[in-house]
């Protein structure tokens, strides 16, 4: 059942609402409605698409980069290499276009580097590209599911499932 909403509020139109919409909209009968069928598939539908598209990419990127754990040496058993700053896993996600990128990149341990990256990949986004969050640290998995103290029962699933819930038509 298609959900018609008002345009600035997210409630759905009453069915007398919906009816004064299609009487004032398609006064031509099926060839107005046609023409806007035509018109929304072609031009609004993908535009629509795009930038959500852009927004779930940039949002992907932020909660992968923000829920990356950042080492911390003082629950180490042994002592930190020197020199050693935690936030390589951080700063190691890359964004990419059409494949996922294979080759270490120089790392902002910020992750903000990426998240600026991210943003430039999400504006020239195209609908029919495919968009990649990459990170090639050898432990990124172990990571992922729940290797470090800061997020033991890992973070890449909760941070989906917040981005997703923002996502529900």
């Amino acid at each position: 059942m298609p959900r018609f909403y008002a345009d600035t509020e997210r409630r759905r139109l009453t069915p007398s609402e919906v009816d004064a919409l299609v009487d004032r909209n398609f006064r031509g009968g099926i060839d107005d409605f046609n023409k806007w069928v035509r018109r929304v598939t072609s031009e609004t539908l993908p535009a629509w698409t795009a930038g959500k598209s852009r927004k779930l990419f940039i949002q992907v990127g932020d909660g992968l980069i923000d829920g990356t754990p950042v080492g911390d040496a003082s629950y180490w058993l042994a002592p930190p290499p020197k020199g050693y700053t935690g936030g390589r896993a951080r700063g190691s996600w890359h964004p990419s276009l059409d494949n996922p990128k294979s080759e270490d990149i120089e790392l902002d341990k910020t992750g903000n580097a990426s998240k600026e990256a991210g943003e430039a990949i999400a504006d020239a986004f195209e609908i029919g590209q495919s968009a990649f969050w990459t990170s090639n640290v050898p432990y990124i998995l172990r990571l992922a599911h729940g290797w470090s103290r800061q997020a033991p029962n890992g973070w890449v699933p909760r941070a989906l499932r917040q981005i997703s819930n923002q996502f529900r038509v």
